[in-house]
């Protein structure tokens, strides 16, 4: 883990979520949108400002049991 970085399960963000908007002169802005927190099991939490009642879960995308994949 490099200087600045915070363990999983921190009680501080742990990063920065940001909203990039590009006018029409091709010029980028970036407006801060919400912060993650690193939980235990390596997922994060995600607050957003503009949703300021709802927190959301960023997690790994498992791998499909070969039973499941045929169900559907």
């Amino acid at each position: 883990m490099g200087p600045g970085l915070s363990k999983p399960g921190a009680s501080f963000p742990l990063h920065t979520i940001y909203v990039i908007n590009t006018s029409e002169n091709g010029k980028s802005y970036w407006n801060r949108a919400g912060v993650a927190f690193g939980n235990r099991d390596g997922s994060f939490t995600l607050k957003l400002e503009i949703l300021p009642q709802t927190k959301f879960q960023l997690r790994e995308e498992k791998p499909v049991a070969k039973e499941e994949a045929a169900a559907e």
